[in-house]
């Protein structure tokens, strides 16, 4: 057998080299194209962020910042709202990313029933918050509202008659680059009430979230553990039972037929130290979060324009305390005379992963990679190394 030219074996070694430097990028990119939410997908990010914490997430607390957000203009001064919800990190990085597009977060909000704010126009004051990440407090990077099963124009509804909400942030700044993505969830009243937050609408706006994204008839009964049922929604509501037309994804709202017992327990979640102070009360902070053992993990599927979702809820302690000192809108979402407070001391951990994706999706971002330089290069390189097995081949016959 005859060896190749010097050409052919210069052209091969190159080839050979460069393309398996690049192996492992290609194969990410495969990944991504063909195996939503597989392990091999997410073994490849999280190897991406291998310092990231197994929960996915840095707590705020832990590197000055906090699990309250930032309120002006409140009565007393300083009071803030609970971040009672992450998605976690180690979800599948298509869902981290803030776009409504190649099943993003803002499609997945969508699959669990929310959408943005009516119209595009942002109603409401702007609320901050500081993640511990070295980018200090920042304003909220939008507010998504209940869209009662109308993602265009549901939105306009909930601002007029009230219902569940919650701003966001993104957890990427360079002391503590998680990719995770923090949610202060709420439930208001209609405008007409200056949007004030109904009796448990911390707690009750949370599990309604949870129940939605895990396809839960009722909320989870974390309430048993910390308050009773809070009254009906305001008549002004159109429906205390929220259904979702856009997905399959049952209302997590509490209904009649509920099993949670309006007389249950109040049993403390978690411990602070606080000190008084004429305009509030200072809380220490939380940073040990724990898996709350005594409560369920929660699994169930959504959709949205032909992603399907399936999203674990875990819920920790240690992040936010049990109280209703510090809290907005104490007066109305606590009840101090019942020892009810605003906030149960619970954080909802979702991890999301795309088990699948509509037709044609995936040649579309394979298109789309084919646009990056980077990506045509290291297809470029796979086909050329096979030309010059081919020129091996054929030179060893002698063919030329």
């Amino acid at each position: 057998m005859c060896w190749p030219s010097t050409p052919a074996r210069v052209l091969f070694t190159v080839s050979l080299f460069l393309s398996l430097s690049s192996s492992s990028s290609c194969e990410t990119l495969h990944d991504k194209l063909l195996h939503h939410g597989r392990s091999s997908e997410r073994e490849a990010r999280m190897s991406r962020r291998s310092n990231v914490p197994s929960d996915g997430f840095y707590v705020p607390a832990a590197n000055g910042g906090s699990q309250l957000t930032i309120v002006e203009d409140t009565f007393p001064a300083g009071l803030g709202e609970p971040i009672n919800v992450i998605i976690s990190a180690k979800s599948d990085s298509a869902v981290l990313k803030d776009q409504p597009n190649d099943g993003g977060l803002r499609n997945y909000f969508q699959s669990i029933g929310f959408s943005g704010e009516c119209l595009g126009q942002h109603e409401g004051d702007d609320q901050q918050a500081d993640l511990g990440d070295g980018h200090g407090a920042l304003n909220e990077t939008a507010v998504i509202r209940w869209d009662y099963g109308d993602p265009s124009l549901g939105t306009c509804k909930e601002t007029i008659n009230g219902g569940n909400h919650f701003r966001y942030w993104i957890q990427n700044g360079p002391k503590a680059n998680s990719g995770a993505i923090f949610l202060a969830v709420s439930y208001e009243l209609p405008v007409a009430q200056n949007h004030d937050i109904i009796f448990n609408g911390y707690n009750l706006a949370r599990d309604q979230l949870v129940g939605n994204a895990t396809n839960q008839t009722t909320s989870p009964p974390t309430l048993s553990f910390a308050s009773p049922l809070p009254p009906p929604p305001p008549s002004s509501t159109t429906s205390s039972s929220i259904s979702s037309t856009n997905s399959s994804v049952s209302s997590a709202t509490l209904s009649s037929n509920s099993t949670l017992s309006a007389t249950s327990t109040i049993t403390t979640l978690s411990t602070t130290s606080t000190t008084t102070t004429s305009s509030s009360t200072v809380t220490s902070p939380l940073t040990s979060p724990t898996v709350a053992t005594y409560l369920p993990t929660f699994t169930g599927r959504s959709n949205a324009t032909g992603y399907i979702y399936e999203t674990t809820a875990t819920y920790l302690t240690g992040l936010l305390p049990n109280t209703s000192d510090g809290i907005n809108h104490f007066q109305s979402v606590a009840n101090s005379s019942g020892g009810i407070n605003a906030v149960d001391g619970l954080v909802a951990l979702l991890e999301v992963h795309i088990l699948s994706a509509p037709a044609g999706a995936n040649l579309k971002s394979a298109a789309a990679a084919l646009t990056t330089p980077r990506r045509f290069l290291q297809l470029f390189l796979r086909s050329n190394i096979l030309l010059s097995i081919l020129i091996y081949a054929t030179n060893g016959l002698g063919l030329i």
